[in-house]
Order: C-alpha cells, then structure tokens, then sequence
C-alpha cells in the first residue's frame, strides 16, 4: 500500500512540476488531453447608449468542439456607488486567436467613461472533457 501512495504522489509532483514548467501552455490543455480554452481581455472597452451597455474586447484562442461560450463581467466605481453589469456570446472555436465582443448591460447603474475592471471567461467541451480559464484586467471605457 505504501508503495502505491509513493507512487502516486510521484506522478502528482512530476505532473505539478511540468504544468509549472510550461507556462506559455494552457493549464487546462494540460489536464484535458488536449482541450485549449485561452481568453485575454483587450485593454479598452466601448461605452454603448449612454452607459446602458459596455462593449468588452476579448481575444480567444480555443479549439472545444462542444458548447463553447465567452463571458465578460464589468464593475466600475462611479462617483459613490458600483456600477456593475455581464454578458456573453457564443463562440465558434478555430485553433486561432479571435477577436470577440460582448455586450455587457449595465445591471444596477448606467456605466460612464474612465475606468473599470472586466473580468472575461470562456469555457467549453471537447477530446472528453469540459474546462474553463479567466483573465481579469483594468481597462478603458470610452465613447470610441
């Protein structure tokens, strides 16, 4: 028994040691066999209808074969309250870097020009599993 617990944690530290090795790959391609779901929020965002909707700037780079879909979370402080608001698309997965923007409705309060932070999410299903990865920036919100 002791030796199979060796093992195992043998396998664990060897795996942990290349995930920490290569961090140019995508963590969840790592543990899916093959699944790669990337998302990069772009550092400027379009503030739509007088702050009823932010357009949000993503860059994806996926290659699921089922389900997959890109959200963006926006939460700005203006004067003295948060305004806050999300919206998602679906995406159609190339292997490539993709441009994709999302309509994010303000929820609570309108959104203004100047800043904010915008939380992007994609996740997806594919090579018999499903995974997902973030990436959270400041950006500009502006009327152009």
């Amino acid at each position: 028994m002791r030796k199979w617990r060796r093992g195992f944690i043998g396998v664990l530290v060897v795996a942990a040691a290349v995930a920490v090795a290569s961090p140019l790959s995508s963590a969840v391609a790592f543990f899916s066999n093959g699944l790669d779901l990337e998302v990069t929020v772009v550092p400027h965002a379009t503030l739509v209808a007088k702050g009823a909707a932010v357009r949000a700037h993503l860059i994806v780079n996926c290659n699921a074969t089922r389900h997959p879909f890109v959200e963006a979370d926006v939460t700005q402080r203006t004067s003295k309250s948060i305004a806050r608001g999300f919206g998602d698309a679906r995406v159609t997965c190339t292997g490539s870097p993709e441009r994709v923007s999302v309509l994010v409705y303000a929820r609570n309060k309108p959104f203004k020009s100047g800043t904010a932070i915008v939380d992007g999410f994609i996740d997806g299903c594919g090579f018999g599993t499903c995974g997902f990865e973030t990436d959270t920036k400041t950006v500009k919100i502006s009327h152009k």
